[in-house]
């Protein structure tokens, strides 16, 4: 009987290793694209545009996240604080904020202001 099945297991082994090549393969790739996505403007983080823009790119860290600007454009991951304290940390680190994005949608005009006071 156990002649009868090793035929069978020479087809099935291949197919089963290439299944599980595949998925691995698949592991890799979508942790390879998980900081493209994070970086993208449509993620859950915060994008900023600066009153002036800067001379060069800048990267700082704030509060533990990475924010990193270019000309009047900056982003970051949202990390849990309020937004006001967010815009107002990118101020003092960039400059004057233009306006403020984060996931619940752009700051008002009240809040821009306590922003840009600090």
């Amino acid at each position: 009987m156990a002649n009868a099945q090793t035929p069978r297991a020479r087809r099935t082994l291949p197919l089963v290793f290439n299944a599980f090549a595949i998925s691995i393969a698949g592991a890799f790739a979508s942790i390879a694209l998980a900081p493209a996505a994070a970086a993208s403007p449509h993620s859950a983080g915060y994008s900023v545009a600066l009153a002036t823009p800067l001379a060069a790119p800048k990267r700082e860290i704030l509060n533990g996240v990475i924010w990193r600007c270019e000309g009047d454009q900056c982003a970051g991951a949202a990390d849990g604080s309020r937004p006001v304290l967010a815009c107002q940390r990118v101020a003092s680190a960039f400059g004057t904020v233009a306006r403020f994005s984060g996931p619940k949608g752009d700051l008002g005009a009240d809040d821009l202001a306590r922003c840009n006071a600090r």
